[in-house]
């Protein structure tokens, strides 16, 4: 009788393990598909460089070591981006969206959801940004679910068109607008913006809100397009119209 009590004992015991060695196994497996799901998702592949002139360099998830970009290197949310002097970046993403970047420029492609949402952050620095115009009327008729955002250190420049210019130097931020409008606030002042329409400017300091806007004449906005347009950058439409056709790769 002892000798069947111990058996069934060890029985049991056993039976237990097994339990317990099945029920990791399914832990491990559940964490490695949720983790293999959100590294994925954090390396998605949002957009590609389209022209490069300098020296472009590309911090993966905005961390060291940096890497030379060239045409076809991809961006991904969360890589950070520096022109050094005399460089220019042009950067074409999947949803047709188009940033060129000036020389001794620090951008953060903070946060970006193709053909949704996208914030871009601009620590220093001067850019462009070319959204298509049907983006553009779902942003303005979807703002919740849909945004294209240049923040610089102490404002935003939100789009409800299709073309500006955002820079930032000191405590100064710029936005000047070429085409449609483009909604502005100071962080510090979030429910005071301005909209600057078609062919106007409006600067933002520190701890003050946006000035009213007015007319840019045209000689700066050419300045602004020389100093962010790469020499082999494509024609706008071409881009826009099939992103990856033209730097050799698909998606």
């Amino acid at each position: 009788m002892r000798c069947k009590k111990r058996s069934n004992e060890k029985t049991v015991i056993a039976t237990g393990a097994r339990k317990t060695a099945a029920l990791l196994l399914c832990c491990t497996i559940a964490l490695f598909f949720l983790f293999s799901a959100f590294a994925a998702h954090a390396t998605e592949v949002v957009g590609k460089f389209s022209a490069v002139e300098g020296r472009v360099e590309v911090m993966r998830d905005g961390k060291f070591p940096a890497a030379i970009a060239s045409i076809g290197t991809t961006i991904s949310a969360n890589d950070l981006i520096k022109t050094k002097s005399d460089s220019k970046a042009e950067i074409v993403f999947y949803d047709g969206n188009i940033l060129r970047i000036a020389q001794r420029s620090r951008i953060d492609i903070s946060e970006y959801a193709t053909g949704g949402k996208a914030v871009i952050s601009m620590h220093d620095g001067k850019a462009e940004a070319i959204v298509p115009k049907q983006l553009a009327k779902r942003i303005a008729v979807s703002p919740g679910a849909n945004k294209f955002e240049i923040r610089t250190i102490n404002a935003v420049g939100g789009v409800r068109g299709t073309d500006y210019f955002a820079s930032h130097e000191g405590d100064v931020s710029r936005f000047i607008v070429k085409e449609g409008v483009v909604a502005v606030y100071n962080l510090a002042f979030p429910d005071m913006p301005v909209l600057v329409t078609a062919g106007n400017m409006t600067v933002v300091k520190e701890d003050r809100q946006p000035t009213t806007p007015e007319p840019v004449p045209s000689e700066i906005i050419k300045e602004y397009e020389r100093e962010t347009t790469p020499a082999s950058s494509l024609p706008q439409a071409m881009l826009q119209k099939d992103p990856m056709r033209f730097i050799g790769c698909n998606k």
